[in-house]
């Protein structure tokens, strides 16, 4: 939620089974987005159970 490296200072972000659980989805999102160089990535796996 607040991670601490500089602004637009990575080539990828990921995320696995954290952003469904995060209690601010827009600071979650924002954050990768800050940390990302230009032309970076993000990917993100969550787990998801439906219930007919």
């Amino acid at each position: 939620m607040n991670v601490p490296t500089p602004d637009k200072a990575v080539d990828a972000v990921y995320s696995i089974e954290a952003t469904c659980r995060a209690p601010d989805k827009v600071s979650i999102y924002s954050q990768a987005y800050r940390l990302l160089k230009p032309g970076g990535h993000f990917a993100a796996y969550e787990y998801c159970v439906t219930i007919a």
